[in-house]
């Protein structure tokens, strides 16, 4: 199989695995919220983040590590497979008693469930297996994997809703959900490569030599994005928490959206860097404009939108919610720009700021949660993370330009920015918004096209890709 199938294939396997999840993710979230109301989905989105941020801490940046370790190793990944699971188990078991004492001073309510979630975190730290799969041509077993998890997690989610209608029952279905996961990752993973278990020192050593730098920068990372959380709860209330998360979470899947169209740009951005540094400077710009060209019309008709999305979503009680998304929606357009520049920093090798930019954005965040959550509640975290993710792309716009000079071609944005204000206009003067909709897209469209924006953009992009 010629290497851009196998990587079609392999990125379209984890795709769809991460899209059902997601869905999954999303459907347990609306019928909670619909069933069970703001305060009790602000606990199960307490959990979740809790979780997910123990398990930041103690995998501490080995999975991209490992991702490139079995890629390039020729002899004896079966001894490098088992020392890596010793690692992982054992890391997972070092921050067992730290994250006991964490859940007991964090959340004395909500201790028990915690504490078993962290108890099975040498499980949960198993999910590593997609660069294995995808060394060797299972591609499919990432999906495989993703659907099993997603299914038992609904079922038992929709078993806890349905009968028992806790918390605590619902965030049990996840952590059951995920050991089972685990251990038929691991069944998949040894037919493919039984782990031999010779213990070297030496190759554990190299791999946290790695993956200590990497750890650091996506904690800071992890810690940004999800702090607020943590900061919600304790200085106002799981209402307001369970308000915040019902409009985070479609951030989180614009996230997921992002990562997953753009991850295949980084070979192709790679190879423009070896071969032709100003090709590969006219096509990212031609890239953050196509991106801005479609993403900013977004950002102006989610105010019109949000409120009756979710309300029939997630009812009547989460329309403060709109609000949230309201804002957050910006977030969503700058984080294509973000990871589109990082991955051009990261194709040209100009990523010494990564780990400090994620600790400057997670002092800010922090610090203006801090300020702004008394008075403002989820809308001061709402800004906070607008502030902290222009901050960042600020940053990485500055390291561009200081690598490859001007990239902003100011008669295109002038153009791009006339066309959204006219389209937004549309929206705000014509009160019937299905017409308002329906003529500013026609409108925009025409501007686009007329402009010479979206021909020269796309055929572009289209064409050097299907050179690959």
């Amino acid at each position: 199989m010629k290497a851009s199938t196998s990587y079609i294939h392999n990125v379209s396997a984890q795709a769809i695995g991460r899209f059902f999840t997601s869905f999954i993710g999303m459907i347990i979230f609306i019928l909670i919220g619909r069933l069970m109301g703001p305060d009790e989905l602000g606990q199960f989105s307490y959990i979740l983040t809790f979780f997910g941020l123990l398990f930041i801490f103690s995998e501490v940046g080995t999975p991209s590590v490992f991702a490139k370790d079995i890629a390039q190793i020729k002899e004896a990944k079966d001894v490098y497979l088992a020392n890596y699971l010793v690692l992982r188990v054992g890391l997972a078991l070092l921050f067992i008693i730290p994250g006991i004492m964490a859940a007991y001073i964090l959340r004395k309510d909500l201790f028990f469930i915690l504490i078993i979630g962290v108890i099975f975190l040498p499980l949960f730290n198993l999910r590593f297996f997609e660069p294995l799969y995808q060394v060797y041509n299972k591609p499919l077993f990432s999906a495989y994997t993703a659907f099993f998890y997603g299914t038992i997690y609904f079922i038992f989610s929709l078993i806890a809703v349905i009968f028992f209608k806790s918390i605590a029952s619902i965030s049990l279905s996840y952590i059951l959900a995920n050991i089972l996961y685990a251990l038929f990752a691991i069944y998949l993973a040894t037919k493919i490569l039984k782990p031999k278990f010779e213990i070297k020192t030496t190759i554990i050593k190299n791999i946290m030599k790695l993956a200590l730098p990497l750890g650091v920068g996506a904690l800071f990372a992890t810690v940004n994005s999800h702090i607020d959380i943590f900061m919600l709860a304790s200085m106002k209330s799981d209402y307001e928490v369970g308000i915040y998360s019902a409009a985070y979470r479609f951030l989180d899947m614009t996230a997921m959206l992002a990562v997953t169209i753009l991850n295949p740009i980084i070979p192709i951005f790679s190879k423009w860097a070896d071969e032709n540094k100003n090709l590969l400077k006219e096509r990212y710009t031609q890239l953050i404009e196509t991106f801005s060209v479609i993403t900013l019309p977004i950002v102006l008709i989610v105010p019109f939108i949000s409120s009756p999305i979710l309300h029939s979503i997630y009812g009547p009680d989460f329309l403060p919610s709109a609000d949230v998304l309201n804002i957050l929606a910006w977030v969503g357009a700058l984080l294509f720009l973000s990871l589109l520049t990082m991955f051009l920093c990261l194709s040209i090798g100009v990523v010494h700021f990564g780990w400090w930019i994620t600790a400057l954005a997670a002092g800010v965040n922090i610090l203006l949660n801090y300020i702004w959550i008394p008075k403002y509640g989820y809308i001061g975290s709402a800004w906070a993370t607008v502030i902290c993710e222009i901050l960042i792309l600020g940053i990485v716009f500055f390291f561009v330009a200081k690598h490859f000079g001007n990239f902003i071609r100011f008669s295109i944005w002038t153009k791009i920015i006339s066309a959204n204000i006219i389209f937004f206009l549309f929206l705000y003067f014509i009160k019937n918004i299905y017409l308002s909709l329906s003529l500013g897209i026609i409108i925009y469209t025409v501007m686009m096209y007329f402009f010479n924006v979206i021909p020269k953009h796309f055929l572009l992009l289209i064409k050097d890709i299907l050179k690959k």
